[in-house]
C-alpha cells in the first residue's frame, strides 16, 4: 500500500535525516520555518510564540508513553477539533496509525542512542489519490514553556504534536486548520471514503426503521476498521460551543470509539431473552466530563447489564453503584481496577505488535436512540476494501483524475456548472461505467483538489461541487447531449469531498461531475466502487471522429436512439414468456436482460446508432430465451426517418422469413428519436 509513497515537496526523509547525522546537526526544515510565518496567515499572536524543540520542553521526551491512546489528546488554541476527534478515532486502530505514522519505532527517541537522534520526523497522509510523506523538524510553537495546540496528557509525549504540524504543513500554516471538515481527517488517514450523514433531515430520531438500519451499517463500518465521528451542528455564532442541558456541545466534532449491541438482564434470562440495547460510544476533544442523561457516568441504567457484559464493554460497576469505563485496546477489552472516581482509576498496559495504552476512559456511552435525538451529523469513513483475499466483502475501484476548464469554444469548455445551466450543462466532464448484476450497490466519491493556501492570502476556499448520474443507452460511447433519465443525484456543496451510495440495475450510466455555477476552473478526483468491474472511463468524443478510412467507407449522416419501452400480447406459454429484445442496425446490437414469466415484459433497453446506410431499416426483434435453443418470437423493421413527428410507436410482431411478413402475437412499444446533427443526442 505505501510501496508508492510520494516525497512530499521532494522531501527525502531518509537522505535528509542521513544529512542530519553525517553532519551532526539537528534538521531545520526550510519549507515549514519556525517563524510566525507557519503560524497564521493573518493576524498577530498575544504572546510571543518560542519555537522549541522537545528537549527543551521536558525531560525525556517521548514519541509515545505507555503507547497511543484516544485519550491523549487535547484541543490546543486552535479552532481544530475535527482534526482532534479524528485523530482520537485515528488512536484506536492500531493498523491505520501505524500507516500515518510510519517506522514508529526508529522515530522514537532513543536514551542509549542520542547521537541517532536527528530532530526530523515524517508522516504519511492520503492527499487526492496518493499517499505522500511529509517531513518536519521537532521544533513546536510554545507559550511559557507550554506547547499551544494540541497536546498529550503526558507532558513528555509529543505524538499529537508532531502529527498536528504535518498537517499544518499541508494546510499551509497552523490557522487554516482552524475550521474545518472531521471527514476530510479521516480520509486524510485513511484512504478511505467519508459519507455524511444528515440525522435531521432523515428523521432517523423517531423512525426507528431507519434508525436501525443505519446503526447496522455503522456497526458494520465500525467492525471493518472504518472510522465514524458525530457532531450537533451550529446554526448560528451564538451557538458554537453553546453547552446543551444534557451536557453535549454544539459546534464540536466528537469521535465514535465504539459501536455496539449491549445484552441487558442477568444470567440465564438475559442468555434466552436476548433483549439487546445499540449503543455508542464517544469521546471529545477535551476528555471532559459532559453527557449527563442515561447511560452516562453514575447512571442507575448500568444495573441492568450483567456483570460479565459490562466486563466485555470494559465497565466496572461497584457495590454502590458507581463504575469506571475502559478505554478500547486493539483486538480485546481489559477489565481495570475499581474506585469511586473513575477519571482516577488505576489503568495498566499493554503492548502487542506496537504500543496501545490503556488510559483512564473520558469517554460517554449513549443509545443510539439518544445520539439520534440529540445529534445532527454523523460521518462515516470506510475503508474500501479492495483485496481479493478478504472474507468480507470486496469492492472493485476505478478511479480517475479530472479537471474542470475553460475554454472559449463551446465544445471543450469543460466548466458548464448544475444542471440549472441547462445551456452549458453538458460541457462537463463525463465518465461512463457500467452495472454488470440485474442490481449492485454502487458507491461514488467526488473529491476536488485542496486549494493550495498561502500565508499570504489565507486559507483556499472549497468550489460547491456535485455530480448527476443518468442511465444511458447500453451501447453509447460518446458523450451526452441531451437529457435522459436520472438515476441518481448528489448534493451540491462547498466541502472537499461528496459521496453518494445508491443502489442500481443493470446497464450503462453516465457520472457528470459539475460546479454549482458555471466558470470555475479546479481538478477533482473521481472514485467508482461496485462489485463487479465497471469498465468506468471518461467520455471526450461527442461524435464518432473522422478517420482515414471516412472517405472509404462512409461517415454516419443520422443518429438514432431507439427506446424499447415493452411488449404486449406476447406468444405464452404455461409459465409465462422468458423473452428478451435485440436491437440491430449496420452490424451493432443491443440486447436487453431476461424478462421471466411474463406475456407483457417491460424491457426499458435503450440504444444509439450512427447509421451511414440511412435506407437500412433497424430491426427490432423479441426473442424467448429456453435451455436448449432461443425461440423467435416475432420483430420490426424501423426506418427511423428523423421527419417522422411521431415518437412512440405501438408495432405488431412481424415474421422474418417469408416475403410478405404475417402478423404473429403480440406488439411492441418503441420511442424512436432521429438527427442529422450527430450531437442531438
Amino acid at each position: 500500500m505505501f510501496s508508492c509513497v510520494k516525497p512530499y515537496e521532494d522531501q527525502n526523509y531518509s537522505a535528509l535525516r542521513r544529512d542530519c547525522l553525517r553532519r551532526k546537526v539537528l534538521f531545520e526544515d526550510p519549507l515549514f520555518p519556525a517563524t510566525d510565518d507557519s503560524l497564521y496567515y493573518k493576524g498577530t499572536p498575544g504572546p510571543t510564540v518560542r519555537w522549541k524543540r522537545p528537549k527543551d520542553i521536558c525531560e525525556d521526551p517521548r514519541l509515545f508513553v505507555d503507547g497511543i491512546s484516544s485519550h491523549d489528546l487535547h484541543q490546543g488554541q486552535v479552532g481544530n477539533c475535527w482534526f482532534v476527534a479524528a485523530c482520537s478515532s485515528l488512536a484506536s486502530r492500531e493498523s491505520l496509525w501505524q500507516k500515518v505514522i510510519p517506522d514508529w519505532k526508529e522515530q522514537e527517541w532513543d536514551p542509549e542512542k542520542p547521537n541517532a537522534y536527528a530532530g526530523i520526523f515524517h508522516f504519511h497522509f492520503w492527499r487526492f489519490g496518493e499517499w505522500v510523506d511529509v517531513v518536519i523538524d521537532d521544533r513546536l510553537p510554545t507559550v511559557n514553556n507550554q506547547l499551544i495546540y494540541c497536546h498529550s496528557n503526558s507532558r513528555n509525549e509529543f505524538w499529537c504534536a508532531l502529527v498536528e504540524k504535518a498537517y499544518a504543513k499541508l494546510a499551509g500554516c497552523y490557522q487554516a486548520l482552524d475550521g474545518g471538515n472531521t471527514a476530510d481527517a479521516l480520509v486524510d488517514f485513511t484512504g478511505g471514503v467519508s459519507e455524511p450523514i444528515d440525522l435531521t433531515e432523515g428523521d432517523f430520531a423517531s423512525d426507528e426503521t431507519k434508525r436501525n438500519q443505519l446503526f447496522e451499517r455503522m456497526l458494520k463500518v465500525h467492525s471493518r476498521g472504518g472510522l465514524i465521528s458525530a457532531s450537533i451542528k451550529a446554526v448560528t455564532a451564538a451557538d458554537m460551543e453553546a453547552r446543551l442541558a444534557c451536557g453535549l456541545v454544539k459546534g464540536h466534532a466528537y469521535a465514535v470509539t465504539d459501536v455496539r449491541k449491549v445484552r441487558l438482564g442477568h444470567g440465564l434470562l438475559a442468555f434466552f431473552k436476548s433483549e439487546k440495547l445499540d449503543m455508542i460510544r464517544l469521546r471529545n476533544p477535551w476528555g471532559e466530563r459532559e453527557w449527563n442523561g442515561p447511560w452516562s457516568d453514575t447512571s442507575e441504567e448500568w444495573q441492568k447489564v450483567s456483570k460479565s457484559e459490562r466486563e466485555k464493554m470494559g465497565v466496572t460497576v461497584q457495590d454502590d453503584g458507581e463504575f469506571c469505563p475502559l478505554c478500547q485496546t486493539e483486538g480485546s477489552w481489559i477489565r481495570c481496577g475499581t474506585q469511586t472516581e473513575p477519571l482516577a482509576c488505576r489503568s495498566g498496559s499493554r503492548l502487542r505488535g506496537g504500543p496501545t495504552r490503556i488510559s483512564p476512559a473520558r469517554v460517554r456511552r449513549m443509545t443510539f436512540e439518544d445520539v439520534c435525538r440529540y445529534f445532527t451529523d454523523i460521518i462515516k469513513c470506510r475503508l474500501i476494501n479492495t483485496s481479493y483475499l478478504s472474507i468480507h466483502k470486496t469492492w472493485e475501484e476505478a478511479r480517475l483524475h479530472g479537471a474542470w476548464t475553460l475554454h472559449e469554444d463551446p465544445r471543450q469548455n469543460r466548466s458548464g456548472g448544475c444542471i440549472n445551466h441547462k445551456d452549458t450543462f453538458f460541457q462537463n466532464p463525463q465518465y461512463i461505467f457500467d452495472v454488470k448484476k440485474p442490481e449492485d450497490e454502487v458507491l461514488i466519491c467526488i473529491q476536488q483538489r485542496p486549494k493550495r493556501s498561502t500565508r499570504r492570502e489565507g486559507k483556499g476556499e472549497n468550489l460547491a461541487i456535485g455530480f448527476d448520474i443518468y442511465k444511458v443507452e447500453e451501447n453509447r460511447q460518446y458523450r451526452m447531449h441531451s437529457l435522459q433519465h436520472k438515476a441518481a443525484s448528489s448534493i451540491y456543496i462547498n466541502s472537499r469531498s461528496v459521496f453518494l451510495r445508491t443502489d442500481q440495475p443493470e446497464g450503462r450510466y453516465v457520472i457528470i461531475p459539475t460546479t454549482f455555477e458555471p466558470g470555475y476552473a479546479g481538478e477533482f478526483l473521481l472514485r467508482v466502487f461496485t462489485d463487479v468491474p465497471s469498465n468506468c472511463r471518461e467520455l471526450r468524443l461527442d461524435e464518432p471522429p473522422h478517420t482515414c478510412w471516412s472517405s472509404l467507407c462512409g461517415y454516419p449522416q443520422l443518429v438514432t436512439q431507439v427506446h424499447v419501452l415493452g411488449a404486449a400480447g406476447l406468444k405464452d406459454s404455461p409459465t409465462g414468456a422468458n423473452s428478451y429484445v435485440i436491437i440491430k442496425c449496420e452490424g451493432d446490437k443491443v440486447r436487453s436482460a431476461v424478462q421471466k414469466g411474463t406475456s407483457t415484459p417491460e424491457y426499458n433497453v435503450k440504444g444509439i446508432f450512427y447509421r451511414k446506410k440511412l435506407s437500412q431499416p433497424i430491426t427490432v426483434q423479441v426473442w424467448n430465451h429456453r435451455v436448449l435453443k432461443d425461440e423467435f418470437l416475432g420483430q420490426v423493421h424501423l426506418k427511423a426517418d428523423p421527419d417522422d413527428l411521431q415518437a412512440l410507436h405501438t408495432l405488431h410482431l412481424r415474421d422474418r422469413n417469408s416475403r410478405q411478413p404475417s402478423d404473429l402475437p403480440g406488439t411492441v412499444a418503441v420511442h424512436i428519436l432521429s438527427s442529422t446533427s450527430l450531437m442531438a443526442v
